[in-house]
């Protein structure tokens, strides 16, 4: 099954490229990936309508995980949260999986990002890394197109790419959840 899924996973953020060399480049790069078991701290702050709220994430429960790096513009990524209200809808309804949005902001944004999802009152939970623990201590790629990508039970990726970027990524995110039933 760890193949099938690796090929969906290649399928799935190859799709919307087409240069030879940049597909080599990510097919190594995903290859890399899927051997890193990601780590997810249990010390973030969550922030959901606007208020600080703790969290446990279940272990065996498989993680739909939006990573904004610190090289990322966190308060361009705030504005969209909301963009993934369907994909935390479906999560929550049908218990295949959580999302998880994890913002890692630089340290000198971290009190401005803190503020501005406190003040959106998203009713999407957004995960503060706020010790930079989640980027220090996973090996997650800079390639953006790798920053969303769904964790099975044991915290390895299985699936690359946002479902909700287009109707063939979404049919490859439910193939793939249907192989974890």
């Amino acid at each position: 099954m760890r193949k099938i899924v690796l090929w969906l996973m290649v399928l799935g953020v190859l799709l919307p490229t087409s240069c030879g060399r940049d597909k080599t480049r990510l097919r190594k790069t995903l290859a890399r990936f899927e051997t890193v078991q990601v780590i997810v701290p249990e010390d973030m702050l969550m922030i959901q309508e606007g208020k600080q709220r703790p969290y446990q994430l279940p272990d065996s429960i498989p993680i739909l995980v939006m990573y904004v790096s610190p090289e990322e513009c966190s308060g361009c990524r705030i504005n969209h949260i909301m963009d993934n209200e369907d994909l935390y809808r479906w999560g929550e309804e049908s218990g295949q999986f959580k999302l998880m949005i994890v913002i890692s902001p630089r340290p000198e944004m971290m009190e401005r990002t803190q503020e501005e999802l406190t003040k959106s009152k998203f009713s999407i939970p957004v995960y503060l890394d706020v010790y930079s623990e989640f980027h220090d201590r996973n090996d997650i790629p800079a390639d953006t197109r790798v920053h969303c990508f769904l964790l099975d039970g044991n915290r390895y990726p299985i699936f690359v790419g946002n479902p909700s970027a287009s109707e063939q990524l979404n049919g490859l995110f439910k193939k793939v959840l249907d192989l974890m039933d």
